[in-house]
């Protein structure tokens, strides 16, 4: 795993404080490198925040996922 690739759960969490807080600070960005480019998702954005939250449904809702049994 790539470390600048950011885990989901504490991306969905500063995806949630820059809803709360984000009009106190200039950015709020995640970033990683993708290939040979480093890639950026402002989450101050709310489309941003829109689509991160839908890509991470989708995925927990697709084949890739199963169902948890404690």
């Amino acid at each position: 795993m790539n470390a600048l690739r950011p885990p989901l759960y504490p991306l969905k969490g500063l995806a949630l404080y820059a809803e709360r807080f984000g009009d106190q600070y200039r950015r709020i960005e995640a970033v990683t490198n993708i290939g040979d480019k480093f890639r950026v998702l402002d989450l101050k954005e709310a489309a941003t925040r829109t689509s991160f939250s839908t890509a991470i449904k989708a995925l927990y809702e697709s084949a890739d996922a199963f169902d948890y049994l404690p």
